[in-house]
């Protein structure tokens, strides 16, 4: 199988102290070195650079110029938590093309709640107005659902439209080997859900193909908060992977079955041995819904996602408004 994204985690080293993430807690023994991502599936065409921090690490550049060299053509984008404004364009200094999603979970002091890190909200605005000086064009906000940050996603949602940046959104997931047991800081369903309408209602009323897209996925952690079927089949392993700062492959950030090691084999070799892996995937009931994992689904499948749009569309009506109508209101 030759897949075509990928989330790497480069380190867990982490400088946030995050409500919803115990990666800052681990023990961190020694990442693999740059040139191990020279093992990588020449395959990938999307490869989202994650952490931990990344830019912690000195020798961010060269670990993008081997991903470069091994996989021709690929996008990048870089998730960073925004605290070292000047670090980061330095590191990625005559990389403009690099794209770079920062979180922001709220405004001001909100944020820097959720993230545990006083001034970290300046620090992200810094980051991102120096990227922008700097030349980069492919840059937003990343906002995650957490019952910490509620109700900021369409404050931040505006915040990206002013500066005419990217806004992406995720829920809050928990994770044995990632992000940790999160049930604690489980969104508040019914408020989430009709703040992820009011945003999808926004996107599909947008003159942006890309936005009506996202309406779907958007979509996707509506149900996902309601504890519903998720909107598409999971192909991880086969279109996606995510591996760890140590160069062991799993399925997703979510899922803990890893499938061994690339210094050990080529990725091919890895999936062909774990049938029972994959065939878990398949059924999993884990049931997330998360970029990384439905993106790659939602391009190998564009069917589904192109189908519920014309729908929309062509009836002028989200689920929002069918959800609404439904409960009488």
């Amino acid at each position: 199988m030759e897949p075509k994204s990928a989330v790497l985690a480069i380190t867990y080293k982490c400088n946030s102290r995050c409500t919803m993430c115990d990666i800052w807690q681990k023990e961190v023994p020694p990442e693999v070195e740059a040139d191990f991502f020279l093992h990588l599936p020449p395959s990938l065409k999307q490869v989202n650079i994650s952490g931990g921090e990344p830019f912690l690490r000195k020798d961010v550049g060269e670990i993008l110029d081997n991903i470069e060299r091994t996989c021709k053509g690929v996008r990048i984008v870089m998730s960073t938590n925004g605290l070292q404004p000047a670090r980061t364009v330095r590191l990625l200094s005559g990389r403009t093309h690099i794209g770079v999603r920062v979180s922001v979970d709220g405004v001001e002091e909100i944020h820097d709640k959720v993230r545990g890190v006083p001034g970290n909200y300046q620090k992200c605005l810094e980051t991102l107005d120096l990227l922008r000086e700097a030349g980069f064009k492919d840059l937003g906000f990343s906002y995650t659902v957490s019952a910490e940050s509620d109700p900021q996603l369409m404050a931040i949602k505006r915040l990206a439209d002013e500066r005419r940046m990217e806004f992406t959104c995720s829920v809050v997931h928990s994770s044995e080997f990632f992000f940790g047991k999160q049930e604690e800081v489980v969104p508040r369903v019914e408020r989430h859900v009709n703040e992820l309408e009011t945003l999808q209602e926004l996107q599909l009323r947008s003159g942006r193909p890309k936005e009506w897209f996202r309406g779907f996925y958007t979509e996707g952690l509506i149900k996902k908060l309601r504890g519903e079927k998720r909107v598409m089949p999971c192909y991880a392993l086969e279109e996606f992977f995510y591996m760890d700062p140590y160069g062991n492959v799993y399925p997703c950030n979510v899922l803990d079955k890893p499938i061994g090691n690339l210094a050990d084999k080529p990725y091919t070799e890895l999936v062909t041995e774990a049938r029972a892996t994959l065939d878990y995937v398949r059924s999993c009931p884990v049931q997330c819904w998360m970029v990384c994992t439905a993106a790659p689904a939602m391009r190998r499948d564009i069917k589904t996602p192109a189908s519920w749009v014309l729908r929309r569309k062509l009836f002028g009506r989200g689920d929002a408004g069918e959800r609404r109508k439904a409960a009488g209101e």
